[in-house]
């Protein structure tokens, strides 16, 4: 039966039905094939003409005198039988390369997926690894029963250490994905995963780590050992942002229209119009999960009126920041001529932005930035591949499209911050795990 392809799927029933269909055909056409031919000289002959009576016998016959078919129909029959089975073994064959691609994005055609810790995403990325067939090794900080019931294997490891990836099968799992209750037990945990992973010897897993990024530069650490570990044979290491698993149900695939930003340049370049709430929200964002790539800090310029005080509040809040970026505040109204002025110092830098973000209190302020921002490039014939637009609840749709149309085809446009925000994340993702 595992010939048919996974118990329970679509294409398992579709092939089991086909597989009694012809079997039904098969022991009816050896009745009538001894009927209307006589005995047969073999099996498989015996076979496809019963096939082929069969595929006659529904149809309208036309027989010669003396009661016979007729030759173009016993070809044109042989021709469906032999389409018929065509079309089986594509199906067949098409289900399991489906099955098989599906597994290998999954990092490996076999192995199990462990998990460390207990949050509601890693829960609900357990339990939909086991509705599709997966094994599951849970080392998770207390007893999960529904997890249990559903077939996962659940170690009680509050801090899994080496003994404990090494009793899951670290070496044999073709995923273990960390996501401890803080960075620090995620440090710890990938430390001891990737030395059990190595010492294992074997074909190697896929480390992914799900970063909380609640400390900056225990972040950077993180990333460090990772690519200390690059040239490992047997590993390879991810950090996430733990917000993704929630985002990849809305956007269903790779939703960084930034990426272009961010990996696209040798050093990215942000330009931020607007230092509120949601612009400083914005920077946060991008130190905390844009930077541990590149070897040298991205640039960030923000413009504002009242940047200088707010830049200074900024730096004594943060200060971590200048780790992590070169961070320009340019004091301007975007209401008056200053912001000429702005833009000018903003795009004379080196690289010059790559991507902008309108971060002001109301769409009538926004859509000015972006008739500002607009009218300096075309005047200035520059360009910037990416623009964000904040889209508020009690937008008025007609506003957002019409900045949406000032950059034209050439810039991708996102409309919500509240995606952008989360958006950032490493390489490769959780999906089809």
């Amino acid at each position: 039966m595992k010939l048919l392809g996974k118990p329970g799927t679509a294409a398992w029933y579709v092939s089991l039905a086909a597989l009694i269909t012809i079997v039904l055909l098969g022991t009816w056409g050896f009745q009538r094939y001894d009927i209307a031919f006589g005995a047969p000289q073999n099996l498989s002959q015996n076979f496809f003409d019963a096939l082929i009576l069969f595929s006659l016998e529904t149809e309208l016959r036309h027989e010669d005198a003396d009661g016979h078919f007729l030759p173009w129909q016993i070809h044109g029959a042989r021709v469906s039988i032999v389409l018929l089975y065509l079309m089986v073994a594509a199906a067949a064959i098409g289900a399991t390369v489906r099955a098989d691609f599906r597994r290998w994005r999954a990092g490996s055609l076999s192995g199990h997926v462990i998990i460390t810790g207990l949050n509601p995403g890693v829960r609900a990325l357990a339990a939909n690894l086991l509705k599709s067939g997966r094994s599951v090794v849970l080392l998770a900080p207390e007893p999960d029963e529904d997890l249990s019931a559903a077939g996962a294997v659940v170690f009680d490891r509050a801090a899994p250490d080496e003994a404990a990836f090494s009793l899951a099968g670290a070496g044999r799992a073709a995923k273990i994905v960390i996501a401890s209750e803080n960075d620090a037990a995620n440090l710890d945990a990938m430390a001891a995963a990737e030395a059990a992973v190595i010492k294992s010897g074997q074909s190697g897993s896929v480390v992914e780590v799900l970063a909380r990024i609640s400390d900056p530069p225990l972040y950077r650490r993180m990333a460090a050992e990772r690519r200390n570990l690059a040239a490992a044979p047997n590993l390879r290491v991810t950090l996430l942002n733990e917000k993704y698993l929630a985002l990849r149900k809305v956007f269903n695939t790779h939703p960084f229209e930034l990426a272009a930003a961010v990996h696209g340049a040798e050093r990215p370049h942000f330009l931020c119009i607007g230092f509120g709430r949601m612009g400083a929200s914005i920077v946060l964002h991008i130190l905390k999960t844009c930077v541990y790539d590149p070897a040298t800090p991205v640039m960030i310029t923000i413009i504002d009126q009242g940047a200088d005080a707010a830049g200074a509040a900024f730096r004594d809040a943060n200060p971590w920041a200048n780790d992590f970026a070169d961070i320009t505040f340019i004091e301007a109204a975007l209401a008056s001529n200053g912001q000429e002025t702005a833009f000018n110092t903003a795009f004379a830098q080196t690289p010059p932005p790559t991507a902008a973000f309108i971060a002001l209190g109301d769409d009538e302020a926004s859509l000015a930035a972006c008739m500002a921002l607009t009218d300096f490039l075309k005047r200035s014939e520059r360009a910037i591949p990416h623009v964000f637009l904040r889209q508020r609840a009690a937008a008025n749709p007609l506003g957002i499209q019409r900045m949406t149309e000032l950059f034209g085809a050439d810039v991708a446009v996102v409309r919500t911050f509240g995606a952008v925000q989360d958006v950032w994340a490493d390489g490769d993702v959780l999906r089809d795990a």
